[in-house]
């Protein structure tokens, strides 16, 4: 097979894994997990996928050597994570948990085999310039294999809503020790900005408008941001020239400056 074709044939699978993201999005409303969904065929299966494909792709650039098993042993890697995932997929959609661990352990050999040929790979490579940036791919996946250990462990705890619970709403909400969700004593930038509420600077009064009175004085530059900086850039103007030796001078220029031609107000 052509390495054209070979690359086609390949990233068909990420392909296969993108087109499954968008029926996924499409249907997650009336699937029992539809937050898992999304977000698992997208990252388990076409990101994984195309780290599998690509990763090697590099290594044998990178270290100028072709990995032990080849071609072959790609596509058997390729192979064993497309049916560890859809067994993930299929055994979180229909509540088996002994399918999701099965699925995972698939998925674990593959990661586990590709770690293995790239480490060896890179053993039986000659050294090259750019040849141990393939200790980070096997890194990786190392990683991976304690992710795959943590989603195999929540899986087989049996309560996903549980899990669902954690991920959405203690970062927004807050957790008690108990387990009731909380409401957060202060809401959070995004939230409030939501809410069309509006924000003072978090440096305060020790900060932006308390150096520039004139700043701080203004209502309709206090909503401006913009406006307040230019109102304090003249501040800084007009007492850097009306600056004096006298210290009576100094004091009364910095605390009284004169009317900004920012804005109307005084």
């Amino acid at each position: 097979m052509s390495r054209r074709n070979w690359y086609l044939l390949t990233n068909s699978v990420v392909l296969a894994w993108i087109v499954l993201t968008v029926v996924a999005v499409t249907i997650h409303r009336f699937v029992p997990q539809p937050m898992w969904l999304m977000v698992h065929v997208p990252l388990l299966g076409a990101v994984t996928a195309a780290i599998l494909i690509w990763s090697q792709h590099f290594s044998d650039t990178l270290l100028r050597r072709e990995a032990p098993a080849g071609r072959a042993g790609l596509g058997i890697r390729l192979g064993l994570h497309t049916v560890g995932a859809g067994l993930v997929v299929a055994g979180v959609l229909g509540a088996s948990v002994p399918l999701v661990i099965v699925g995972a352990s698939v998925v674990a050999a593959a990661i586990l085999a590709h770690a293995v040929v790239l480490f060896l790979q890179l053993r039986r490579a000659l050294p090259s310039r750019f040849g141990p940036l393939v200790r980070y791919y096997v890194a990786a996946a190392v990683v991976f294999l304690g992710g795959i250990a943590i989603g195999a462990t929540m899986s087989a705890a049996g309560d996903p809503d549980l899990t669902d619970r954690l991920v959405t709403e203690a970062p927004i909400r807050g957790v008690t020790a108990t387990g009731e969700a909380r409401e957060p004593p202060s809401m959070t930038l995004f939230a409030a900005r939501r809410a069309g509420r509006r924000l003072r600077s978090p440096i305060g009064s020790t900060g932006h408008f308390a150096r520039y009175p004139r700043a701080s004085r203004c209502r309709c530059l206090r909503s401006s941001p913009r406006a307040s900086r230019s109102a304090a850039s003249t501040d800084f103007a007009r007492r850097s020239r009306t600056a004096s030796p006298s210290a009576s001078s100094r004091g009364s220029s910095s605390r009284h400056p004169g009317p900004s031609s920012t804005c109307g107000c005084s």
